[in-house]
């Protein structure tokens, strides 16, 4: 469900917030989204297969550069 004034899902704002050079903290995710802590920490978990998210220093994660799609082959691999 899109935000009426952005426009933007709650996973869009959260990899916003990620795509930030300083990243985001678990807090300023648990506030942008108004869930708990633990769901915060399983959208992070899954988001992780699809987007490069690393803990760049204590409880701050980033988008660090975009992963290959799931379901293609990574370059130079065999399909």
């Amino acid at each position: 469900m899109k935000d009426p004034i952005t426009g933007k899902t709650v996973t869009e704002k959260c990899l916003d917030l990620l795509r930030r050079p300083e990243g985001a903290t678990l807090d300023e995710l648990v506030a942008v989204t108004g869930w708990k802590k633990t769901s915060v920490g399983g959208f992070i978990q899954n988001a992780k297969k699809k987007y490069a998210i690393q803990l760049i220093k204590p409880k701050t994660y980033a988008i660090v550069a975009v992963a290959a799609p799931v379901d293609e082959p990574v370059e130079g691999e065999a399909a």
